[in-house]
């Protein structure tokens, strides 16, 4: 069966929209992220919506397998992409967006994703207004990774309101049958009940 595990930088209790990576896609973004040395790589992948796993009161979406790593000029200081590159990155999105049409008629939302080699698997301030500036879609959202697998998201929505914040993120792992986890647990693990503090005096 499938687990979700929350990646470096979620909070499953934020009221975030939430992006789930398979175990593959993600260790792929991971792969690149580290093949790219000290230089930057960025890449797309699309999401679709899903149907939350859990009890929710926000949007979840899933990564589909396609990815596409565009032509771009990359440096210690960042990465842009080249015209061709985005030319590519637009017909994969209409290619996704036929194929998907009668299961998702609005079509896919594009996951912009890149490495930092450092670290820090956060956004820096040229990322955040890069994000700012993305206003050719009504929504986007933001992946960054850093080689140890650590990964933080953003989300921006430019039309009808414009707002943006965290991204929830999520791998779904194969894991052991959970039944079988859940009796090891109740077998092995004996509970020991801690005596109750004392309040301090006033």
């Amino acid at each position: 069966m499938e687990m979700l595990i929350p990646l470096s930088g979620t909070d499953p209790t934020a009221t975030a929209p939430n992006l789930v990576y398979s175990g593959p896609q993600y260790d792929t973004i991971c792969c690149y992220a580290q093949t790219a040395g000290h230089r930057e790589v960025m890449g797309y992948s699309f999401a679709v919506p899903m149907e939350a796993p859990r009890a929710s009161r926000t949007e979840w979406f899933r990564v589909l397998p396609d990815l596409i790593i565009p032509r771009q000029v990359v440096s210690e200081a960042g990465v842009d992409v080249m015209p061709e590159g985005e030319s590519a990155v637009g017909h994969m999105e209409d290619a996704l967006d036929e194929r998907y049409a009668e299961e998702f008629p609005d079509g896919v939302t594009r996951v912009m994703w890149h490495s930092h080699m450092g670290g820090h698997a956060g956004f820096s301030d040229k990322d955040v207004n890069t994000h700012h500036n993305f206003a050719l879609w009504p929504f986007m959202m933001f992946v960054v990774v850093n080689r140890y697998g650590e990964a933080s998201g953003n989300f921006e929505q430019y039309q009808p309101r414009r707002m943006g914040g965290p991204l929830n993120l999520w791998v779904a792992r194969e894991v052991p049958d959970a039944l079988t986890i859940t009796a090891t647990i109740k077998q092995q693990c004996v509970i020991r009940k801690l005596p109750a503090r004392k309040s301090p005096r006033a």
